[in-house]
C-alpha cells in the first residue's frame, strides 16, 4: 500500500511503500525475475527486495538494480538515472532521479530508545545541543537518518560518522524540516530534508 510520494523536482521521485502484500499477490503483479539470487534470499531480504523491485518498475517498466562493488544501487540499462533504496520495518522506500547523480535516502522506525543507546557513536556534544525537535530521541533519530543518507550519497563512504560528517545546522517545522551537513572529508556542505511519521523518520539529500 502507498504510504508516502512526492515529486521532489519533474525528475525526482520519492516513493515510501508499506509492505503489507505478500509475496504471491507481489509476483503476480510485476516480475521479480530481475533479482538477483531471489531463491537464495531470506524471507525478510525477499520482501524487501521484492516490494523495492515493485516500486522501481512502476517507475521505469524495465529496468532493474545492479550493484557496485562497494554496495551501491545503479540502473545498468538507465546510466543516468540515480536510486537510493532504504528499508525499515514493514516499510521501503525508493528513491529516484534523473537530474541529480548524488542522491541519498533512509528511513528508520520511530524507535527513539534504541537510538539514544548508541547516540555516542554517531554525534558530537555540538550536534546533540542543536535541537531541531522538542525531544532528544527525535533528534538523534533524525541524526541518524541524516548520517546514514549522506553515508550513501559519499564516494567514497564514510563509515565512521563522527569524523565523516558534521551536522551545522537543523530545523524542524512540524513534520517536515532540513539540515546542513558538512562533509569533513572533502569540506562540501549538504542540505538533506527530513519526515518525521509515528512510525518512521526519513531523509534525502540530492546534489550534483
Amino acid at each position: 500500500m502507498l504510504d508516502f510520494k512526492k515529486q521532489l523536482t519533474p525528475d525526482t521521485t520519492l516513493i515510501v511503500w508499506k509492505m503489507d502484500e505478500d509475496l504471491d499477490q507481489l509476483a503476480a503483479q510485476t516480475s521479480l525475475d530481475a533479482i538477483a539470487n531471489f531463491d537464495q534470499l531470506s524471507p525478510k531480504r525477499k520482501k524487501e527486495k521484492a516490494f523495492v523491485n515493485s516500486l522501481l518498475q512502476q517507475q521505469l517498466p524495465d529496468a532493474r538494480i545492479d550493484y557496485e562493488e562497494g554496495g551501491r544501487p545503479f540502473l545498468p540499462n538507465y546510466p543516468g538515472t540515480s536510486i537510493s533504496i532504504s528499508h525499515t520495518g514493514n516499510f521501503a522506500c525508493l528513491l529516484i532521479s534523473k537530474q541529480y547523480r548524488k542522491i541519498g535516502v533512509d528511513i528508520e522506525k520511530n524507535n527513539t530508545a534504541k537510538v539514544l543507546r548508541v547516540r555516542h557513536k554517531f554525534m558530537t556534544d555540538e550536534e546533540v545541543a542543536l535541537h531541531p525537535t522538542a525531544d532528544e530521541g527525535t533528534d538523534a533519530l533524525l541524526a541518524w537518518t541524516t548520517k546514514e543518507a549522506l553515508f550513501k550519497l559519499a564516494d567514497p563512504p564514510h563509515y565512521d560518522f563522527i569524523e565523516g560528517f558534521r551536522i551545522t545546522a537543523s530545523t524542524m517545522n512540524g513534520n517536515e524540516g532540513s539540515s546542513l551537513v558538512r562533509d569533513l572529508m572533502d569540506d562540501t556542505t549538504y542540505e538533506v530534508r527530513h519526515w518525521l511519521t509515528p512510525d518512521y523518520a526519513l531523509t534525502l539529500c540530492l546534489h550534483g
